[in-house]
This record gives structure tokens, C-alpha cells and sequence, in this order.
């Protein structure tokens, strides 16, 4: 159990720095482990602009379920791309792969987004998720050249189309279900959450008098 544990752990390292054996090995048996990680990303980025919560005055309860609750809508939004690199794939290269194949392949390449809490860094948080998004990026260019055996051109083109055919879905079928996700967080935070600067300026110089 123990040296299974380390051999996972193994390959996961590996697969941060782009190991191409790594992820077509974690791509026949890391399934729950790829959803894994994409879950505790979610949880890692809400955690990450957690500082909203903050000045909004969420309660200790509503901001451990607020953290549960962008997690999952994080989890949930992963599935449009995972179903826009299967279409693009499909479509361009004509090369099919299961779609719990490609679920696995790119949940493993949202392993860099574990590290999203360190946006929550001062004067740094920017730099930081954009440097996650070029290594998630990169990821699923290997990880998408991989399982499919595209060469590096074509994989960049399919997660690129994948990509954009992502927000394309968002905009259109997607649109109620995020219109649900703002009503739950809501609903969770219970008040309005205010993301503005301006209205968050507002907020933290009416605590400080």
C-alpha cells in the first residue's frame, strides 16, 4: 500500500515537470486521482481569493462552505473543457480516446493549480496565476500529445481550440448553470458578495472607522 502510495506520489511529481511516461501511466490508472486533483484545485484557488470573504464579513461556517461550494463549480467547469478537447480531437485529428481517458489526462495537468493558494500573496497574486495558467497550459499540451500521440503542434492547436470552444459553451449552455453557481454562493455567503476594487475599498474603510 505504502510503496503504491509512493509510486502515485512519484508520478505526480514527474508530471509537474512535464514527464510524458507519467502521464500515459497515469493515464491508464489515475481516474479518481485525476478528479481528486481537480477538486483540491478548485478548493486551492477558492482559497485563493478567499480575501473577498474576508472583507465581506463571511462567517467562519458560510466561508468552510463558500471554499466547498467554488470547489465544486471549479469541478464542474473542468468538464467543459474535458468535453471541448474530446470534440476538438475527434473532429480535427480524428482520434478517439474514452472520455474517461481524457477526463484522467487533463485532471492531471490541473495539478499545478494545487498551488493557486499562494495567489492570496500580496503584490505577487498576479504574476502567480498567470504563471499557473502558462504550467496548466503546457500540461495539457503534453498530457492532450500524449494520449492522443499528436505532435506537439497539433496538441497545442487542439487545447487551444479546446480552449476557446470551453468558453464558447460556458457563454451559451453553460449560462444558466452559472447563473445558479452566483444564486448557491449567494444563497451559501448569505449576502451579496462584492468583488468591485472600488466597492471593496468602500467596505474596508467603513471597518476601519
Amino acid at each position: 500500500m505504502l510503496s503504491e502510495i509512493a509510486n502515485y506520489l512519484e508520478l505526480l511529481k514527474k508530471t509537474l515537470f512535464l514527464n510524458q511516461t507519467a502521464f500515459l501511466e497515469l493515464s491508464q490508472s489515475g481516474y479518481k486521482l485525476a478528479l481528486l486533483i481537480v477538486f483540491l484545485a478548485g478548493l486551492s484557488q477558492a482559497l485563493g481569493q478567499s480575501i473577498i470573504l474576508f472583507i465581506n464579513k463571511v462567517s467562519k461556517r458560510r466561508f468552510v462552505f463558500s471554499l466547498l461550494i467554488s470547489a465544486i463549480i471549479f469541478t464542474l467547469s473542468f468538464f467543459f473543457l474535458v468535453l471541448s478537447i474530446s470534440l476538438t480531437v475527434n473532429f480535427a485529428y480524428h482520434k478517439e480516446e474514452s472520455l474517461k481517458s481524457v477526463i484522467t489526462i487533463t485532471g492531471l495537468a490541473y495539478l499545478p493549480y494545487l498551488f493557486s493558494f499562494f495567489t492570496l500573496a500580496p503584490y505577487f497574486g498576479s504574476f502567480i496565476t498567470l504563471s499557473l495558467s502558462l504550467w496548466n497550459l503546457a500540461a495539457i499540451i503534453t498530457a492532450v500529445s500524449v494520449v492522443f500521440s499528436l505532435n506537439i503542434y497539433q496538441a497545442l492547436a487542439a487545447s487551444i481550440i479546446g480552449w476557446l470552444l470551453k468558453q464558447l459553451l460556458k457563454s451559451t449552455i453553460g449560462r444558466p448553470i452559472q447563473e445558479l453557481s452566483k444564486l448557491i454562493k449567494k444563497f451559501i455567503a448569505g449576502k451579496t458578495l462584492e468583488f468591485s476594487k472600488q466597492k471593496l475599498r468602500e467596505i474596508i474603510s467603513r471597518g476601519k472607522n
